[in-house]
């Protein structure tokens, strides 16, 4: 089975994908030394944990507060936004079949001097399935126009972009700018990994054998590698893609496992971080 270190995980983010995933409702409350323990299931110190939960406090993703001598956390409305977003692409990702050769081009001019700005809406851009063909010129194999102008906004940075929504030549293939633009190999290779890793417990039995403890650490783990693949998978239309058919198994990999894993895994979770003193009443 998959373990955090090998996953790429980092105390941090964890933290926030474990909160995302079980602490949604405004005001709930997450009590820090069940915090700490469940981060210490995926193999990461104490001293880590704890650094983890303040780092995410002052990036103001995490509110603290106190129940007596013991401190509780809830997620603020700063991470509730931003985790509605990522769901809303994670959990529509590769699930529907992208228009008729529409595809959005960017192309941008942003200062040098806002470069926390341009850093964060290159991510932005890769999460939404956008490829870089040449600095500051970005495709993508559907329409984002929509979602493309919600993330400049959030950004302040509008003036310093022009988009163009259309379609492809069918008198010409898209290999060249593919291949520029996305390592569709790695894609496959991952998601071939993806299908290894999990595959087995596509029997029924195989995940009623895990515990509660081994269910919410799969789930979780689960959760955060199908979250990079929108970075990587610009979602080709139709056969020539390549890795089209991997995509549609490990969707529908990633759904079975994930949906039937969530009673055991909130079991676990409300458990060992939710104790009576931690929930609000």
């Amino acid at each position: 089975m998959v373990s955090a270190r090998n996953a790429g995980l980092q105390p941090q983010e964890l933290a926030l994908t474990i909160a995302g995933a079980h602490v949604r409702e405004p005001g709930t409350l997450v009590w820090s030394g069940g915090f700490v323990a469940l981060l210490r299931e995926f193999g990461f110190s104490t001293e880590a944990s704890r650094a983890a939960l303040a780092r995410l406090v002052q990036r103001g993703l995490l509110a603290r507060e106190m129940a007596g001598r013991r401190a509780l956390y809830t997620l603020t409305p700063k991470a509730l936004a931003v985790l509605d977003r990522g769901d809303r692409r994670i959990f529509s990702f590769a699930r529907s079949e992208s228009p008729e050769r529409v595809w959005t081009a960017l192309w941008h001019t942003i200062p040098q001097g806002l470069r926390a700005e341009r850093a964060r809406f290159a991510t932005g851009l890769r999460f939404l399935g956008f490829g870089s063909v040449q600095d500051a010129t970005w495709v993508a194999a559907h329409d984002r126009e929509a979602e493309v102008l919600e993330l400049a906004s959030e950004l302040d940075i509008q003036p310093y972009l022009a988009i163009l929504i259309g379609r492809t030549s069918e008198r010409l293939q898209t290999g060249v700018l593919v291949a520029e633009a996305w390592d569709l190999a790695g894609v496959a290779d991952r998601y071939e990994q993806f299908l290894a890793d999990y595959g087995e417990l596509r029997r029924a039995g195989a995940r009623r054998a895990l515990t509660p403890t081994e269910a919410f650490v799969t789930r979780t783990l689960m959760l955060h590698q199908f979250r990079a693949f929108p970075f990587l998978d610009p979602e080709l239309p139709g056969p020539a893609a390549g890795v089209t058919r991997l995509r549609q198994r490990m969707v529908a990999l990633f759904d079975l496992v994930y949906g039937s894993l969530e009673d055991a895994a909130a079991e676990h979770f409300r458990a060992v971080a939710q104790p009576a003193f931690a929930v609000r009443a």
